[in-house]
């Protein structure tokens, strides 16, 4: 197995400690998703164009939830420890 450079060692620590935004974006999302399916709701306005964003902004949420648990496993790793 090969040795991390220096930069990624950074990009990696970066990316750790990024591991909270990430959750917080992923539960905005999710709270935008539900703003929208509410309007829709109790207006009755339901079009494409809302519908669309609601599901861009779920795969967004998937993504950033992905990194989340990615970045907290990489905590969980001692990156001193890669050689």
């Amino acid at each position: 197995m090969s040795s991390l450079t220096d930069s990624e060692r950074n990009f990696l620590s970066a990316q750790i400690k990024k591991a909270k935004t990430y959750q917080i974006f992923c539960y905005l999302d999710i709270a935008a998703v539900i703003a929208i399916i509410t309007y829709m709701v109790i207006t009755g306005h339901v079009n494409s164009i809302r519908v669309v964003l609601a599901i861009i902004l779920l795969i967004n949420a998937r993504s950033n939830l992905r990194q989340y648990k990615l970045a907290t496993i990489l905590g969980a790793v001692d990156l001193s420890s890669i050689s």
